[in-house]
C-alpha cells in the first residue's frame, strides 16, 4: 500500500510531509514540480526513473502536482489517497502572503489586486477535478457534483483547522506517530482588500466541501479506517484505479510526465537553464527528457522581471557546472534587468568572493 497525498498549497500539506519524512525517511518521496526541479538540476533521478528502481520500498508520496498520471505509473501497487481543504477566506490570505514573499525575493512587484484578479473561483475543487478527470465523471456536470465524485476515492479527507486531530487517522494507518506541531504556518489574518463574505460567495463549492470535512466526527481507530464525509469504498476505488492503470502504455505516461514538467519549467522561467544543463550533461545525453527539451518551443514576449529570473537560473547552472565566470556574467545580467532581484544579488556576492565556498546552493 502506498499513501498518496494531493498537496493543495497552503492547506497544511507541508506539516504532513514533514511528519512523513521524519518517520519514514527514504520510504517517503516528496513529489511535485519544485521537488522535480531540484532533482533535475542536481542530476538526480526524476520520479519516472526513480519509481522503476525504488517503488517496492515506498510507503508514501506527497506533494504539489499529484494527479492521476501518478496513479497510472504505480502499476501493481495498492493506493490510498489523502488531501486537505481549508477555510476559503483563510486560504486566500495565506496564499497571497506566500506568493508575496516569493515575489519579493526575486524583486517582482506583486499587489493584492494582482492576486485577487488572478484567483479563479473554487480553486481547490477545480484543481482536484482537473488533476483526476477520470474520477470526476461527465464534464458538463456541475463542479460540486464532479469534485464529490473525485473525493469519494480519497481515503482520508482533512481540513487545516483540525489537521493534528484528523491526520492522526492517516498516520495510524501508516504506522507512525502523529504530528506534534504544524510547519510553515502563516499567521497573517488581516490587511487584504477582499472580505470573508465575498470570498465565501465566490468559492461556494470549496466552502461546501470544507464545511463537511470540518464537521466530520473522528471514528475510533481500527483496521481499514477512513475519514470521508462523502463515503469511501476501498474495493470500488481499487477496481477503478486498476482500470486507469491499464488504459495507457507506460511510455506514453513518461512522455506526458516529462512534457508537463518542461511546460512548468518554461512557465517558471527555468527552461533556458534546463536546456543548458541537458546540453552539457552526460546523465541526460540521449534521454527522452533531453529530446523533448530540445524540441520544445519556449514562450515569447517576456517581461524584464521574467528575463531576470531566466538569467538567474542560467547563472545557477553555470555555477553548478563549475563555470564561475559565466555564472557571474549571468547574475549581473539578471540584475541589469531587475536590480531588485535579491537572490541574484546574494549569489553575485558569493561567487565574486574567491574565499567563499563556491558549492551551488
Amino acid at each position: 500500500m502506498i499513501y498518496i497525498g494531493a498537496h493543495i498549497p497552503k492547506t497544511g500539506g507541508s506539516s504532513i510531509a514533514f511528519n512523513l519524512k521524519e518517520h519514514l525517511g527514504g520510504r517517503f518521496y516528496p513529489y511535485g514540480n519544485h521537488a522535480n526541479r531540484r532533482r533535475f538540476f542536481a542530476e538526480e533521478d526524476l520520479f519516472t526513473s526513480y519509481i522503476n528502481k525504488q517503488h517496492q520500498k515506498l510507503v508514501s508520496i506527497s506533494g504539489h502536482g499529484v494527479d492521476e498520471t501518478l496513479i497510472k505509473l504505480l502499476r501493481h501497487t495498492e493506493i490510498s489517497l489523502f488531501t486537505a481543504f481549508r477555510d476559503p477566506y483563510e486560504h486566500s490570505i495565506s496564499k497571497y502572503y506566500h506568493r508575496l514573499k516569493r515575489k519579493n525575493k526575486l524583486g517582482i512587484p506583486f499587489e493584492q489586486c494582482d492576486f485577487y484578479l488572478s484567483e479563479t473561483p473554487n480553486p481547490v475543487s477545480t484543481q482536484l477535478v482537473n488533476s483526476f478527470p477520470s474520477l470526476a465523471g461527465v464534464i458538463d456536470q456541475p463542479l460540486q457534483h464532479r469534485v464529490v465524485n473525485v473525493l469519494r476515492h480519497f481515503r482520508f479527507l482533512m481540513c487545516t483547522e483540525r489537521l493534528n486531530e484528523q491526520s492522526e487517522l492517516l498516520f495510524n494507518a501508516i504506522g507512525i506517530p502523529g504530528m506534534t506541531e504544524k510547519k510553515r504556518v502563516n499567521n497573517e489574518k488581516s490587511g487584504v482588500i477582499w472580505s470573508r463574505e465575498e470570498t465565501y460567495e465566490n468559492n461556494s463549492v470549496d466552502l461546501y466541501v470544507y464545511n463537511l470535512i470540518r464537521a466530520e466526527s473522528i471514528p475510533k481507530l481500527k483496521s481499514g479506517i477512513f475519514l470521508n464525509p462523502f463515503g469511501y469504498d476501498a474495493e470500488n476505488s481499487r477496481l477503478i484505479f486498476e482500470q486507469m492503470k491499464q488504459s495507457v502504455r507506460r511510455e506514453e505516461l513518461e512522455e506526458l510526465f516529462y512534457t508537463k514538467f518542461i511546460e512548468w519549467l518554461d512557465n517558471n522561467n527555468s527552461f533556458p537553464a534546463a536546456k543548458l544543463l541537458v546540453t552539457n550533461s552526460d546523465k541526460y545525453k540521449g534521454s527522452k527528457l533531453a529530446e523533448l527539451i530540445h524540441s520544445f518551443e519556449i514562450k515569447k514576449d517576456l517581461r524584464p522581471v521574467e528575463v531576470s529570473v531566466q538569467h538567474l537560473r542560467l547563472g545557477e547552472v553555470y555555477a553548478y557546472l563549475g563555470q564561475f565566470d559565466k555564472s557571474i556574467e549571468y547574475f549581473e545580467k539578471s540584475l541589469e534587468e531587475n536590480p531588485d532581484n535579491q537572490r541574484a544579488k546574494r549569489l553575485l556576492v558569493k561567487y565574486k568572493e574567491p574565499n567563499k565556498s563556491r558549492e551551488p546552493s
